[in-house]
């Protein structure tokens, strides 16, 4: 099924096979998650956002013109299960509690030397990304962000597995060579044993 296009899967799917959902299921929820997380912030909420999204698309299968333009029209579903979301948490109302009922809550925000540590290592980060070639920020962000696997990184690149397992290896090298070479030139290799 992976080796099969988008526009076979739906022309499978109309025809009521359930193995097709699976892949375009599998294929697509990462990136679903990753839509519906803009307007989204409950993991739970989101995970229902998806699998509405998914049901929504399902069910509207027939309506598809081209199964080849499955993903931008699923994404587009994504966007507005989304919305709806937020629409309906805005109009449910928020019940007022006294402050004398509340227990005192002990601050779990962190320490604003780990808040500052943690944006630097993130800018450093994003330093180390901007100097990869485009195959490898793009591989790195497939599968940091978009929460692609190997084999999907395979099919969005159109090589083979292994051939997968080594770009994304030598993206990660290249990036941590392009982190440290970054903490060298800031004055942090010194410290490092």
């Amino acid at each position: 099924m992976a080796a099969l296009s988008d526009d076979e899967l739906v022309d499978m799917a109309r025809g009521g096979r359930q193995s097709a959902c699976d892949e375009l299921y599998r294929r697509y929820a990462a990136l679903v998650r990753h839509v519906a997380g803009d307007n989204i912030r409950d993991t739970d909420e989101r995970e229902d956002a998806v699998q509405e999204t998914f049901l929504r698309a399902f069910s509207k299968i027939e309506m598809l013109r081209e199964g080849s333009s499955f993903r931008p029209w699923l994404l587009q579903i994504a966007r507005r299960v989304a919305i709806d979301s937020r629409r309906r948490r805005l109009r449910t109302p928020v019940a007022l509690v006294d402050d004398d009922d509340m227990p005192d809550v002990v601050s779990l925000d962190p320490a604003p030397a780990m808040v500052a540590e943690v944006r630097q290592l993130a800018a450093q980060v994003r330093s180390g990304v901007q100097q990869l070639s485009q195959r490898d920020a793009t591989v790195l962000t497939m599968v940091t962000e978009l929460g692609f696997g190997i084999a999907d990184v395979a099919a969005a690149l159109d090589i083979t597995h292994t051939n997968a397992k080594v770009v994304l290896h030598r993206a990660r090298k290249r990036l941590r060579d392009a982190i440290a070479d970054d903490l060298d030139v800031t004055g942090f290799g010194a410290y490092s044993a």
